[in-house]
């Protein structure tokens, strides 16, 4: 439907989409979360979160949208408010 260009300086490693569709959750290379707002065909960047310290490799979103945990090559799970 169509691209997010540049997501990642080190690729895009991990995805999750909420459940209303209407955002998506992407883990870089670079240990890298960042939240996408999803409009038509249209996107925008909301948030940019880094605490891992090295590739993010799973994302999970939680059934109401507001909380997602990511798990990293570093040994590290994250829990994240996505509100």
């Amino acid at each position: 439907m169509f691209t997010v260009n540049d997501a990642h300086n080190r690729g895009v490693t991990a995805v999750a989409v909420t459940n209303d569709c209407r955002r998506i959750v992407s883990g870089g290379g670079e240990g890298m979360i960042r939240v996408w707002q999803i409009n038509g065909n249209s996107r925008e960047l909301l948030a940019t979160m880094k605490e891992h310290k090295n590739a993010v490799v799973a994302i999970r979103i939680n059934k109401s949208d507001t909380e997602c945990v990511t798990a990293s090559l570093d040994g590290t799970c994250i829990i994240w408010n996505l509100k």
